[in-house]
């Protein structure tokens, strides 16, 4: 079941019961532009969906894993570390801006720095998440 996140005070309700997704790793990125090509060639070329999800994963065992869904993607931003560091995320934020929904893989962001950060980030219109199972 989704639950959607919309207010500061969601937002950070979330990030308490996630614990900043301390001891985390981003495991899986997917996104969903809404156009396509139909079986017989027409076009459908609207980036309508704009929709990705992330799913990640935790050193938890009351919620190992959890999907974020950002609607209305209007930023990504990836960052892939190098392979002879570690991608554990430590501490991350998330936080409304500029009426967006912004989330990244550093705790110490926030919309007043959030332009200048060099890691991975996500800006949408709009955000919900569920616990997965199983991964």
């Amino acid at each position: 079941m989704w639950t959607e996140l919309k207010t500061e005070e969601e937002l950070s309700d979330f990030m308490r019961l996630v614990c900043g997704f301390h001891d985390s790793v981003l495991k899986e990125l997917s996104y969903v532009s809404g156009a396509y090509v139909d079986e017989n060639l027409n076009m459908y070329p609207l980036n309508d969906k704009a929709c990705l999800r992330v799913l990640i994963q935790r050193q938890d065992e009351t919620m190992p894993a959890l999907e974020l869904e950002f609607s209305g993607l209007q930023e990504l931003r990836l960052y892939p570390t190098d392979p002879s560091y570690t991608s554990e995320i430590l501490d991350a934020a998330l936080f409304l801006r500029n009426g967006l929904v912004c989330w990244c893989d550093c705790g110490d962001i926030g919309p007043e720095n959030f332009d200048d950060y060099r890691g991975t980030s996500v800006c949408a219109k709009s955000l919900r998440w569920r616990p997965i199972a199983g991964v």
